[in-house]
């Protein structure tokens, strides 16, 4: 039987406490390992995400690698190929340059002896190039020129037609331009030339300066001006000798109608009276007869007398003035050639003198003796206006129509008489035909 319990007692707290910190360092552990684990599988998929980053990155390099050594390969062959373009630019540009200095040679040579003197002119006026011709033209040497502006040679009177064309050529609104003008030399004689001139753009297109192309016509102006007095004398003697001729168209028409016309009409008036004292009947009857058909003849004479004395020199024309004249040769050139002729007067008010009236009345005539020669009109219409400063006279026919050839032969003296009319009284004398059309001449005069 049991009698007792015998109870052994062993301290197993440290083993315990052991035991407990072991279970949770084993916990922690496991802790740490599942942490770690985890933290080592992020770590493993980062590393592979960059891993493959790498590899593509890596990829584009050989990509981009390949490309560049693509491009250099391409640049290099443009390079190459621009070094050779370049070489033969630099070639070309040479044998340009070359060419241009054996131009530039041969242009000193030609301008040494040519009659057209090129300059080279500064936006402000200047002299830049000047050739030998030139100042040997002026009197200057190419020194004193250079040292001034175009200005200082130029006629004062010259000057400002010159330069505000340089401004138009500054502005662009012209690309050239030419006129006559003078220069002064230094011995202070007057010379006259014809110039040129032109802009010259550099490569971006922006004017740098003129070009200038310069010929003296000191002689052409010299025989211009001789011939223009020349000119100037033969009409003042022309309108002298018309003068004159108009004096003894006047003359003559007054002596032919006081002197034939009275004789004439004397002598048809005695013939009256002989004719009034033969019989009818008997052996003078026939004589009687005779002096019928004499005063038929002296009729027609004494009208055959004033007809002339009336083309001499209208008396409506001394006595009445321009307008009755017209009127009465307009009358008298419809009655003689069929011709219908029309009057439009519209200057009531203008006095005339007398030579101009009588200018204008021969052009009148000149012009409708052409129409009833050439024209082959049907009718004539006269018009005389006054217009601003002058007056117009236009003789208009319905005619065939005068050609340009006719106008510019040298043998039609008609129209060159009619302008010369014109003319001597400062004013002009246009004729202007159209085919079918008919024809205008159209008179102006100054008043």
């Amino acid at each position: 039987d049991i009698i007792g319990v015998i109870v052994f007692a062993v301290d197993i707290t440290e083993r315990v406490q052991a035991e407990a910190a072991l279970q949770n360092a084993q916990a922690g552990l496991e802790l740490q390992v599942e942490e770690r684990t985890r933290s080592l599988g992020q770590a493993n998929e980062a590393l592979r995400a960059q891993i493959q980053e790498r590899l593509l990155v890596e990829e584009a390099l050989k990509t981009a690698h390949a490309e560049l050594e693509q491009k250099v390969t391409d640049r290099t062959a443009d390079l190459v190929r621009a070094n050779l373009e370049l070489t033969v630019e630099i070639h070309e540009r040479e044998r340009v340059v070359e060419a241009l200095r054996a131009s530039e040679a041969r242009l000193a040579k030609t301008e040494a002896v040519s009659l057209v003197m090129v300059t080279h002119v500064g936006l402000d006026g200047r002299w830049l190039k000047i050739p030998p011709t030139l100042c040997e033209l002026l009197g200057y040497t190419e020194e004193e020129l250079l040292a001034g502006t175009f200005k200082d040679v130029t006629h004062p009177d010259d000057f400002e037609a010159d330069w505000s064309q340089c401004k138009r050529l500054i502005s662009g609104e012209i690309k050239s331009f030419d006129l006559e003008k003078r220069y002064i030399r230094k011995d202070g004689k007057i010379i006259w030339i014809y110039l040129n001139c032109s802009a010259v753009n550099d490569e971006d297109g922006k004017l740098i300066h003129f070009i200038t192309y310069i010929r003296d016509i000191t002689r052409r102006k010299q025989a211009e001006e001789e011939l223009q007095q020349s000119r100037g004398q033969l009409r003042a003697l022309a309108t002298h000798l018309e003068s004159v001729r108009e004096e003894e168209r006047a003359r003559i028409a007054r002596e032919v109608h006081d002197e034939l016309g009275q004789a004439m009409t004397a002598l048809n008036m005695d013939l009256a009276w002989l004719r009034k004292r033969l019989p009818k009947t008997g052996a003078l009857a026939p004589l009687r007869e005779k002096t019928a058909g004499m005063a038929g003849l002296i009729s027609d004479t004494i009208e055959s007398v004033r007809r002339i004395v009336s083309e001499l020199r209208p008396s409506a024309l001394d006595q009445l003035g321009l307008e009755a004249a017209i009127e009465w040769q307009a009358s008298e050139f419809e009655k003689r050639f069929g011709i219908a002729c029309r009057l439009s007067w519209q200057a009531q008010d203008v006095a005339l003198n007398e030579q101009l009236s009588t200018s204008l009345f021969r052009i009148l005539q000149e012009a409708l003796t052409n129409v009833a020669r050439h024209a082959d009109a049907t009718s004539v219409i006269i018009r005389l206006e006054r217009e601003a400063g002058g007056l117009r006279l236009d003789i208009t026919d319905d005619g065939a129509g005068i050609s340009e050839e006719v106008q510019a032969n040298p043998r039609s003296f008609g129209i060159m008489g009619m302008r010369e009319r014109a003319l001597a009284f400062g004013g002009t004398l246009v004729v202007e035909g159209l085919a079918g059309k008919g024809t205008t001449v159209r008179v102006r005069v100054p008043l």
